[in-house]
């Protein structure tokens, strides 16, 4: 063709042309047709698509609370899909990234993930994500009964405990064997006793040694 060239844009479900301009910027995704004259009114016609990835989503979440009071070792879980290429993900406070989605070892607290792609598009940032903990396993109180008469089974224990999560077990032979009692011992012989407290987590927690006597 001959010089100087006409252009003319069009489009009709794009955005950001310039009619006009030889060259196009910062256009939104569509069809665009180009025609080009030139100075002797010869026309070539072209069409441009332009394609945009998909939305980043996230999809889901999920969190896993502090096993035991005083621990770190709640976790979250988070999945997301679109943008283009891998998805990088952030988790707040902390600024910690991965490509797994996948963070662990945390403390109690509120968090946000952030999840960008490899265009930078995003960040996309999630609903706070709590994690908490257990109240501490605590013995409040132990109470011990000696044996009455000599040579037989009549001391006792009661265990008095609170926190943790679920129901509690209570243990007086150093931890080997848990029951759902309440906490509460009773027909022991003389002896040492050693006091132990689990929650339904497996949270422990250890009391008093306790010596059972009898008189002569």
């Amino acid at each position: 063709g001959v010089s100087p060239y006409y252009y003319n844009w069009t489009t009709v479900n794009g955005s950001g042309l310039n009619p006009s301009a030889e060259d196009q910027s910062n256009l939104g995704p569509g069809t665009y047709y180009l025609r080009v004259t030139d100075f002797n009114g010869a026309i070539v016609r072209d069409t441009f698509i332009l394609s945009e990835p998909s939305a980043i989503l996230i999809s889901t979440i999920t969190a896993n609370d502090v096993v035991c009071n005083g621990e770190g070792n709640g976790t979250i879980q988070i999945e997301a899909q679109g943008g283009t290429g891998s998805l990088q993900y952030i988790i707040n406070p902390g600024n910690i990234s991965n490509s797994t989605g996948n963070f662990s070892d945390l403390v109690p607290g509120l968090y946000t993930v952030s999840v960008t792609d490899e265009n930078g598009c995003g960040p996309v940032v999630s609903a706070g994500i709590s994690i908490s903990e257990p109240p501490a396993l605590v013995i409040n109180n132990e109470l011990s009964t000696n044996v009455r008469c000599h040579g037989t089974d009549s001391g006792s224990i009661e265990i008095t405990a609170s926190g943790g999560a679920g129901v509690l077990q209570y243990s007086i032979d150093n931890g080997s064997t848990f029951y759902s009692n309440g906490g509460s011992f009773n027909l022991l012989s003389p002896g040492n006793y050693g006091v132990f407290v689990k929650d339904s987590n497996n949270c422990i927690t250890r009391g008093s040694q306790i010596v059972i006597t009898e008189p002569t």
